[in-house]
């Protein structure tokens, strides 16, 4: 641990090679589902999560390029971040999207970043139970509206 907090606190008095594997060890920690693939689209490692998996191997995924490997959605993602990570390097491109999972549908947020020349970065988080407890939210926040101005008499709330 006190290396890896020397690495990320001073990254240049360390080769490359090591905060690079630093960088994998993280990534391998990290308990969402991510990606990397080159500029090119060619799909160099992948790590499911609990919730989020392609349903095909590792064999079936890595050396594939993004539309052969990823389902249709998450493909034209991939390419827009490639296109605008182009540009911006240094930036991170975020999206949201929605997906299947066995039998309900789920939502997810994906960032992709540039994480050494010519390698990109995705990391995908499932938000279904932040998505749901925002429209439980909204719609007890539009009861409560709809309920003060239609009542008769005044409200008042007393904490």
């Amino acid at each position: 641990m006190n290396q890896l907090k020397r690495i990320w606190q001073n990254p240049r008095a360390f080769t490359s090679e090591e905060v690079l594997r630093e960088l994998e060890n993280l990534l391998r920690s990290n308990p969402d589902f991510w990606l990397k693939f080159t500029f090119d689209g060619l799909i160099v490692d992948f790590k499911p999560s609990r919730y989020m998996t392609m349903g095909k191997s590792n064999e079936e995924i890595v050396g594939k390029q993004l539309w052969e490997g990823l389902p249709p959605y998450l493909s034209k993602l991939a390419e827009e971040a490639i296109g605008y990570l182009s540009i911006k390097k240094n930036q991170v491109f975020w999206k949201e999207y929605e997906y299947n999972s066995t039998d309900e549908v789920r939502f997810a947020e994906v960032r992709f970043v540039v994480i050494y020349e010519g390698y990109i970065v995705s990391t995908h988080r499932d938000i279904t139970e932040r998505k749901r407890l925002e429209a439980a939210f909204l719609e007890s926040e539009s009861r409560f509206l709809s309920m003060a101005q239609n009542a008769a008499d005044s409200i008042v709330i007393f904490n």
